[in-house]
């Protein structure tokens, strides 16, 4: 049982691993980092707090 429990885990890593390179290089903005949706806007790393450009807090 436990060698399934390692594979399950192992799995679950490398999914997070490929969603978050899948996610690009961010922009930092007012300390914090912002991800380009496919859509123009951006977004932090958890998909909350959808923005346009013009609307980002300045560098």
């Amino acid at each position: 049982m436990m060698w399934i429990k390692s594979i399950t885990v192992i799995a679950l890593w490398l999914g997070v691993w490929q969603k978050y390179k899948a996610m690009g290089k961010p922009i930092v903005r007012g300390g914090r980092r912002w991800w380009r949706q496919p859509d123009g806007r951006y977004s932090r790393w958890h998909g909350m707090g959808l923005r346009h450009e013009k609307d980002l807090p300045p560098d």
